[in-house]
């Protein structure tokens, strides 16, 4: 089960308050600029005109852009930091899974959450909170200055569109989480694929680039198919929520002009406030729907918090045949034996070399030896995306070097975890690596290497 202070770690920061705050100063000012517009058309109707009204509607409007763009900039803080965070959590989530490395497929799953997926679902909750909030705001301040200065049967009318809006959100709320987490989940196995085209098109296989193909296109379709069916879902919610929040609202304001008459300064007011009026149903309705996309936005953090708990890991030992593999330059390998028992029969120092047929399980006692020894080892992969200080340009051959020469001097490393470092070495090239690896063993480090050929 996923930690619940995850999440609050990722969304919680000090620009999370700042853009909430900013929001509330936002639509405070505009808000209160009804109220001067309606006291700048009574003093007109009644024969009289106060530029004090004008000055102070504009000035509020005014402050009330600026809050909004200073509440833009900081949600575009927030959401960054909150992908930082994200990174930042998922990298102890995924730190010395040793064992978890051999599987391709949960290498491309998670790879694509951490890297493409997770950062956009990260991103879009800062997003929806903001368009929440602003649409909350915009709707609740505008209502209560409407009622104040035109007439308290229009908050009437909004608390019958929030009620009716409030019962189809519940009745159509699981709809819209189920099929919003069956399109991000189709997403996600679509960009899994998509992730892979390097090796499938570039090494330019027919066989590889034609099954990757088919997949590709069996991906598409049925990611399509879930986010057809998740927006028709969404925009239908939408459309009914529209028609409960304007109906009421409407009705009242009709019955409204038809009381108090065309002559009377209240309905000049009611005129005159009219486009705020529908600016408020326009906000409310799109305040229902955010709330209706609720359960949207919690159904692609479900997401979020599946790459949290996706880390259990097999026994590396039941991968090994022990029987198979053959040690020089350390104590065989017994079969009854585990791969902890073995590493503790080392001397840790000289040089141990590991051979054996594919499927033996020769990466896999690599990776067990470095569960054992942790941080005081170092396993370098025979194919591998490891960023380094100060890799520079050169052979393959010499940029194992470098990378042994790197690795060499950083403290508290004595053992080397090496797999296949000479598959794609020529002979020259495989004895200058030997040589370097024989000065470490000269120095009391301890090289265990599984070799592609001797």
């Amino acid at each position: 089960m996923t930690d619940p202070l995850i999440r609050q770690r990722i969304f919680r920061c000090s620009e999370r308050t700042i853009t909430i705050f900013l929001i509330f100063i936002q639509y405070f000012l505009t808000a209160s600029s009804i109220y001067f517009l309606a006291e700048l058309a009574r003093s007109v109707s009644s024969g009289s005109f106060f530029i004090s009204n004008l000055y102070s509607y504009f000035l509020l409007i005014l402050g009330g852009h600026v809050f909004g763009m200073y509440s833009s900039i900081f949600l575009e803080k927030w959401k960054i930091k909150s992908i930082e965070q994200f990174t930042i959590e998922g990298q102890a989530v995924l730190s010395s899974k040793v064992a978890m490395f051999p599987d391709g497929r949960k290498k491309e799953k998670m790879t694509s959450m951490y890297s493409k997926v997770g950062p956009m679902i990260v991103a879009s909750y800062p997003e929806y909170i903001y368009q929440l909030l602003s649409a909350m705001l915009m709707s609740v301040t505008t209502i209560l200055i409407m009622a104040f200065v035109v007439d308290e049967l229009i908050i009437v009318s909004y608390l019958i569109s929030v009620v009716l809006c409030a019962l189809i959100i519940f009745k159509y709320g699981k709809l819209l989480k189920v099929t919003a987490y069956t399109s991000e989940r189709k997403l996600l196995t679509l960009t899994g694929a998509l992730s892979s085209v390097w090796d499938n098109l570039v090494i330019g296989n027919t066989l590889n680039k034609d099954a990757w193909g088919s997949n590709k296109v069996n991906f598409f379709k049925h990611y399509r198919t879930a986010k057809v069916r998740s927006t028709t879902a969404r925009c239908a919610v939408q459309l009914v929520l529209s028609f409960a929040a304007f109906i009421p609202t409407i009705l009242i304001v009709i019955f409204l002009i038809q009381y108090y008459g065309v002559a009377s300064e209240s309905f000049i007011v009611l005129l005159v406030a009219l486009p705020k009026i529908v600016q408020v149903i326009n906000s409310m309705t799109a305040m229902m729907t955010i709330i209706a996309q609720y359960n949207f936005v919690k159904g692609t953090l479900v997401l979020v918090d599946q790459f949290f708990n996706e880390t259990k890991m097999d026994d590396l030992d039941k991968r090994i045949k022990f029987q198979e593999i053959t040690v020089a330059g350390a104590p065989s390998i017994n079969a009854s034996q585990s791969t902890d028992q073995w590493c503790k029969s080392l001397s840790e120092k000289g040089r141990v070399t590991i051979q054996a047929d594919n499927g033996t399980g020769k990466t896999s006692l690599l990776l067990s030896m470095k569960e054992y020894f942790g941080e005081r080892s170092f396993y370098l992969p025979a194919m591998h995306n490891l960023f380094f200080l100060n890799q520079k340009d050169g052979s393959t051959g010499e940029q194992v070097i470098q990378i042994i020469d790197e690795i060499s001097k950083q403290k508290g490393i004595d053992i080397f975890l090496l797999d296949e470092w000479d598959a794609n070495l020529d002979s020259n090239k495989v004895i200058s690596v030997s040589r370097k690896l024989d000065e470490l063993v000269m120095s009391g480090k301890m090289v265990v290497e599984v070799r592609h050929k001797l």
